[in-house]
C-alpha cells in the first residue's frame, strides 16, 4: 500500500518540484537567448512597399481580396449631419 504524505512533506515536495522547474527554465533561457539575439541582429526588418490605391475615400471600411488578386475596397456610408441652431 502506498504511504500517504503529511502536509509538510507534500509542501516540501511541491516546493522542490517548483524549484527544479524554475532552474530548468533558466537553463533553457540561457541557451536560447543568445540565439534569439543573434537572429534579431542579423536579420533586419523586411522591406515594405506602400502603394496608394485610392485617395478619395473619406471613411475606408473593409478590404476583400478576390481569387484573381483583385481587391475590393468598401467605404462606410456617412450619415447626413445637420446643424440645428440653438434658440
Amino acid at each position: 500500500m502506498a504511504k500517504r504524505l503529511d502536509s509538510a512533506a507534500g509542501l516540501r515536495l511541491v516546493s522542490l518540484f517548483c524549484l527544479l522547474a524554475i532552474l530548468a527554465a533558466l537553463v533553457i533561457y540561457k541557451q536560447v537567448l543568445p540565439r534569439m539575439q543573434a537572429a534579431e541582429a542579423s536579420s533586419g526588418p523586411d522591406p515594405v512597399e506602400i502603394e496608394i490605391i485610392a485617395d478619395d475615400l473619406e471613411h475606408p471600411w473593409a478590404l476583400a481580396f478576390l481569387p484573381n488578386a483583385d481587391m475590393l475596397v468598401t467605404e462606410k456610408l456617412k450619415v447626413k449631419e445637420e446643424e440645428i441652431p440653438v434658440r
